[in-house]
């Protein structure tokens, strides 16, 4: 995270100090944002395929026909090609030979945020209802919030929604933003004795936040998952479990989604509006209207003001 963005997000973080500030949470967690967007791309004829990784993406004549899976089937493309994989990632799928070196090397030099820790508990009792719903906790801001495990944000959202957790348990998740260095897991491997007496060490700042809140955590405890760079990684296929390219804030917006490929666009964190569930999905929905008339982008908008 460079230093513009990690002012702006500190800012960011000391308004919801302030008096009348809230937060919203959608209903049934994020999950509920992902089954939404799921409900409407397969009402309009979609279809989700999960446990499916690319393998590449198809060009022909420089124009991107479809994609190759990791079995080694193919989906062709009837219009085009969208990835929302990282431009690092995105850039890994192309055959190194249909690259434009200047596009190459400009992708591969995007600057990347750090990564997380997280950490997620189930925990037993009815008696929390006092505990506030977000906790943020900076070590000293005179560090800064980019600087190593010097901020924490502590959030239970079944304190509003009670249907995330079983009766008379609640679900806390505690995550560093963005401020974990590669550097120090690049050279373990997951399940390692190594990597998991680092983990314990890391995420002990964790237990240092939650401490005060809730002293007996430790007896109240029925699950906890600690989540790492290589978690992410491993699970979201993100280089370097990386939570997005750091563009500077003062240096303009993020980039586009345009390649050098016919029909072929990127949507994510990568691109323009940047990074957070609302400027992806509105890339992704910027993506789209790639392949769409002003027309039809008209006519959808209508049904969804009337529907």
């Amino acid at each position: 995270m460079d230093q513009t963005s990690a002012a702006a997000m500190a800012t960011l973080f000391g308004e919801w100090f302030e008096p009348g500030a809230c937060l919203d949470y959608p209903l049934g967690g994020s999950a509920a944002v992902v089954a939404a967007l799921q409900r409407g791309m397969e009402r309009h004829g979609g279809s989700l395929h999960t446990n499916t990784p690319v393998a590449e993406v198809c060009l022909e004549h420089k124009r991107a026909v479809g994609v190759r899976l990791l079995d080694g089937s193919m989906i062709r493309a009837r219009r085009g090609v969208i990835s929302n994989a990282s431009p690092w990632d995105t850039l890994a799928l192309i055959n190194p030979r249909e690259i434009p070196s200047s596009w190459g090397k400009k992708v591969s030099n995007t600057p990347a945020c750090h990564g997380f820790l997280h950490w997620h508990l189930g925990l037993r009792g009815e008696d929390l209802q006092h505990l506030p719903v977000h906790h943020v906790w900076v070590g000293d801001w005179q560090r800064g919030i980019a600087a190593d495990r010097n901020m924490v944000v502590l959030s239970m959202p079944s304190l509003l929604d009670p249907h995330l957790a079983p009766p008379g348990h609640h679900v806390l998740h505690g995550y560093t933003p963005a401020n974990e260095p590669w550097h120090l897991w690049e050279h373990l491997q997951r399940g390692t004795p190594a990597y998991k007496a680092l983990k314990a060490e890391r995420c002990a700042v964790f237990h240092q936040v939650l401490d005060p809140l809730i002293p007996d955590w430790r007896e109240r405890l029925v699950l906890e998952l600690q989540g790492t760079p290589l978690t992410h990684q491993h699970y979201l296929r993100v280089k370097r479990g990386s939570y997005g390219p750091a563009w500077p804030a003062d240096k303009g917006p993020f980039p586009g989604g345009d390649t050098p490929f016919e029909n072929l666009f990127l949507c994510g964190a990568g691109v323009f509006p940047g990074i957070g569930v609302p400027p992806v999905a509105v890339s992704g929905a910027m993506a789209a209207h790639r392949f769409v008339s002003a027309r039809q982008q008209r006519e959808m908008l209508d049904s969804i003001a009337t529907g």
